[in-house]
C-alpha cells in the first residue's frame, strides 16, 4: 500500500501481485481517498466523461518477457494529483508497437455519484520507444506537468 497526503485528505493505492513465474508478472492497483478526520475510504474510479456511466475501478500493470508493457504512475503538482497509465498497443508483440498514455486528474465531486474520481483529461500516442518502451514514455508525460 502506498499513500500520499494531499489537500483535504490522503490517497491510498493498494496493490496486489499476480504472477505465474516468468510468463506473467502484473500488479493490480485500486485507488482510495480518505477525507481528513474521517474513517471512510472512498474508492476512486477512473472515468472518461465522454462515456457516461462507464468507469474502471482498478488498473493493471504488466511485464512480459521482462519488459513492461503496461505501467502507471501517480504524480502530485501543487494541489493537483495526476495518474498516468501507459500501455503498449500490442502487448504480445510489443517490438515496434506504439504506446498510448492516458492522463487522469483527481477531481473532488461533492454531491456526485463518486465523491472523488480520476477524470480522463488526455490520451497521447507515442511511436515505438525501443527497449525502454512504456517507462520512457511515462517519464516524457510526467515532465509535461512539472
Amino acid at each position: 500500500m502506498h499513500q500520499w497526503k494531499i489537500k483535504g485528505g490522503t490517497i491510498y493505492v493498494v496493490s496486489g501481485l499476480l504472477t505465474n513465474n516468468a510468463a506473467l508478472y502484473a500488479h493490480n492497483y485500486n485507488f482510495y481517498f480518505q477525507k481528513e478526520g474521517e474513517k471512510t475510504w472512498h474508492q476512486i474510479p477512473l472515468i472518461d466523461k465522454a462515456k457516461p456511466g462507464d468507469y474502471e475501478l482498478n488498473i493493471t500493470t504488466k511485464a512480459k518477457e521482462e519488459r513492461m508493457v503496461r505501467d502507471a504512475r501517480i504524480e502530485k503538482k501543487a494541489n493537483d494529483v495526476f495518474l498516468f497509465y501507459a500501455r503498449s498497443t500490442r502487448e504480445n508483440d510489443f517490438n515496434g508497437a506504439p504506446i498510448n498514455v492516458t492522463r487522469y486528474k483527481l477531481i473532488s465531486t461533492e454531491g456526485d455519484d463518486w465523491p472523488y474520481l480520476f477524470e480522463r483529461i488526455s490520451v497521447n500516442t507515442y511511436p515505438p520507444q525501443g527497449e525502454n518502451g512504456v517507462d520512457a514514455v511515462l517519464k516524457q508525460e510526467v515532465k509535461k506537468i512539472k
